[in-house]
């Protein structure tokens, strides 16, 4: 015996499918700072600079740190 399933029982099939897997990825995006002190938050960020090799004391160093403190609040990734 043979089900047929409706072409709009399979959209909404998917639909669905695409909203909890969507609702997933917006949860995965921020765990790489939650639980983590604004000490090594700030310690991350430095490190982040540095890699790029800008200096501290600089006004690229600063502005980079801006950019990772303005990326984080608006929950961005750079």
């Amino acid at each position: 015996m043979m089900i047929r399933i409706s072409m709009t029982s399979k959209l909404m099939a998917l639909l669905s499918a695409a909203i909890v897997l969507a609702g997933c990825s917006s949860q995965v995006r921020g765990t790489g700072e939650q639980g983590m002190s604004d000490e090594e938050i700030a310690a991350k960020n430095d490190s982040v600079c540095k890699s790029f090799g800008l200096q501290p004391g600089t006004t690229a160093y600063t502005d980079c740190l801006l950019k990772l403190r303005t990326d984080r609040s608006r929950g961005t990734k750079s």
